[in-house]
């Protein structure tokens, strides 16, 4: 929610650092083991239910740590657009 607060306050920069904060967490905490995990656990998942989750999973840490760097690769330090964030 800040991130989301401060772009609609125009405060640009401080959205950018805080979109810096969440890609460095992404990055240095959660792509360490997360992508691991999922393999991991797709190898032994017995249903589709659990093999289904998982690949959501793995394409949303893929495609938030994709948006973020987009964003962040955006030189117009405006409130994004909700639906096409490029």
């Amino acid at each position: 929610m800040r991130e989301a607060e401060a772009w609609e306050a125009g405060e640009g920069e401080k959205a950018r650092g805080l979109l810096d904060r969440q890609a460095e967490f992404l990055d240095r905490h959660v792509g360490l083991w997360a992508p691991h995990f999922v393999e991991k656990a797709l190898s032994m998942a017995e249903t589709d239910f659990y093999r289904g989750h998982l690949m959501m999973l793995r394409g949303f840490l893929a495609g938030e740590l994709e948006r973020i760097r987009l964003l962040l690769d955006d030189a117009d330090l405006t409130y994004p657009d909700p639906i096409d964030v490029r």
